[in-house]
């Protein structure tokens, strides 16, 4: 039997240990601690199970994809390009001087 298949509040065994689900990827053990568990772990219930409505279930069930399959390539490496300043402004474009500047400038002159 498989955790998604399982309705919120059912008691399972897993590894030995006594748990009951708590959310649809959460469940608690005996001790009170909180794992969480992928949709397709194989468990085995405690007693009769408390399942999940059919329809229910169907939404809760991982693909059937591998996750592998979902990765793309990564993207190529950049080519380095020429280090800049890491002023924010466009290289083409010079620095405008800020107002206080521009005062100090005109008294220059």
């Amino acid at each position: 039997m498989k955790f998604y298949e399982l309705a919120v509040g059912a008691r399972f065994i897993l590894r030995g240990r006594r748990f009951e689900k708590i959310a649809m990827s959460m469940a608690r053990d005996e001790q009170g601690l909180g794992s969480l568990l992928m949709g397709e772990t194989e468990i085995v219930p405690d007693g009769v199970p408390l399942l999940l409505p059919l329809a229910e279930a169907a939404w809760w069930k991982p693909s059937d994809r591998h996750w592998t399959e979902y990765l793309i390539p990564a993207p190529p490496p950049r080519e380095p390009g020429p280090r800049a300043l890491a002023t924010g402004r466009p290289e083409d474009r010079p620095a405008s001087p800020s107002p206080g500047q521009r005062e100090h400038t005109a008294d220059a002159e």
